[in-house]
């Protein structure tokens, strides 16, 4: 009797044993499937995270390009505003120039009216001057014709004062 009490608990531990393997069976399959859906889960992660860190890298370079065009349109916005500056300086330099310029034009204007009078009485006195000549050229050839008439009188009365000198010789000698 007690053999097979022995063997009747033996088997009810067995078949207890039995389900509890079957449970176990069931809950294993369960967590392999679950340890499954974390893997792909984990996989989509890190391609997630590779993708990412992808992305991070471009942006970063992208970041480093902007930074050097930052740096470059910096110096040219300088270089722009020396010029700029310069051209300003420049054209101030210019504008006082066309005063000086424009001053100095006035003033030659000025002396350029001054000068066209001046002119206009040289021409007058010139004008004068002419006719004061032409009437000297009138007197001098007068005086010229005058000189000689004059010379012929004197050469005619020297010949006949030879005449008379030889006459008057003549009549001592007689």
């Amino acid at each position: 009797g007690n053999l097979e009490d022995e063997v009747a608990s033996n088997k009810k531990q067995i078949s207890t044993l039995e389900t509890d393997t079957g449970k176990l069976k069931e809950e294993s399959e369960s967590n392999k499937k679950i340890i499954s859906r974390f893997e792909t889960y984990r996989t989509k992660l890190k391609e997630e995270a590779d993708s990412n860190n992808i992305s991070i890298e471009k942006l970063t370079m992208d970041n480093r390009n902007l930074e050097n065009k930052d740096a470059s349109n910096k110096k040219q916005i300088t270089t722009l505003e020396t010029a700029h500056r310069k051209l300003k300086e420049e054209a101030k330099s210019d504008e006082q120039q066309i005063s000086t310029l424009e001053t100095i034009q006035s003033k030659l204007k000025e002396e350029a009216v001054s000068d066209k009078k001046h002119i206009a009485t040289l021409e007058t006195d010139i004008t004068k001057l002419k006719e004061e000549a032409d009437s000297n050229n009138i007197s001098i050839k007068k005086l010229t014709t005058d000189n000689r008439n004059l010379e012929n009188e004197v050469a005619s009365e020297k010949e006949q004062i030879s005449k008379l000198e030889t006459a008057q010789t003549k009549l001592k000698e007689e």
